[in-house]
Parts: C-alpha cells; structure tokens; sequence
C-alpha cells in the first residue's frame, strides 16, 4: 500500500519539473521595443476625492510594480517615451 507522502512526493516533483521548464511560455514579445521609459501620472477619482493619500499610495504601488515586472524604467513626464 502506497503511503499518502510518497503520492505528495512525486505530485511535487512533478510539479517542479514542469515549473523548471517553462512550459515553453516567453514574454519576450509582451514589450514594445521602442519604449524604454513611462510616466505614471498620479491617479485620481473626480470631484467627489476624500482621501488624497490614497490615490498617491495606489500610484507610488504602480510604479513599483511596473518597475518591478517589466524592463520600463518610470520617468518624468518630460522625460517619458510614453504615458
């Protein structure tokens, strides 16, 4: 009789393989090649804004994350290939 952790042990090294090869997916194209920088300008809701804070915490959030997961660096919009 199989054990319940042998089963999760080959689940596991399974899983990893398929993780370790990529399952031949590539975001080499996801990118425009022509921009290398952005600007994020600073998000806002209309008139109704109670809470300034918040919308500059979401576009600080932004920024990271678009520096984070992608090759674009965030600029200044003077200085920005694209908003």
């Amino acid at each position: 009789m199989k054990t319940c952790g042998s089963s999760r042990l080959w689940l596991l090294v399974a899983v990893m393989a398929m993780l370790a090869s990529g399952c031949g997916y590539t975001n080499e194209n996801t990118y425009r090649s022509g921009i290398k920088t952005v600007h994020v300008p600073v998000w806002t809701r209309g008139k109704e804004v109670y809470r300034r804070e918040l919308e500059i915490r979401l576009t600080e959030a932004l920024q990271k994350r678009i520096e984070l997961d992608t090759p674009y660096k965030v600029v200044s919009k003077d200085r920005a290939d694209t908003e």
